[in-house]
């Protein structure tokens, strides 16, 4: 903390808070892009394996492609 009496704020702290925030930023925006890429290529091999291999795609397969898409669309739908 400053001893100084004027109010101003210390550089120190604002510049370590920038970088700190800017850390933030970062990693919240590779969680946007990564889970949701992980979740889709998941999703995907699901599909792969029920159709191909085994050549049964049952209800709660397209249950859980409805719940993904949902999803997606409303992580990329923001209010303003």
């Amino acid at each position: 903390m400053s001893s100084s009496s004027s109010g101003a704020a210390d550089p120190a702290v604002s510049a370590d808070d920038g970088a700190e925030s800017q850390y933030r930023a970062a990693t919240v925006v590779v969680c946007a892009v990564v889970l949701p890429v992980l979740a889709t290529v998941a999703v995907a091999l699901r599909f792969y394996v029920r159709a191909k291999l085994l050549r049964a795609v049952k209800a709660e397969d397209w249950l859980i492609l409805v719940a993904m898409v949902r999803c997606l669309s409303g992580c990329c739908v923001t209010e303003q």
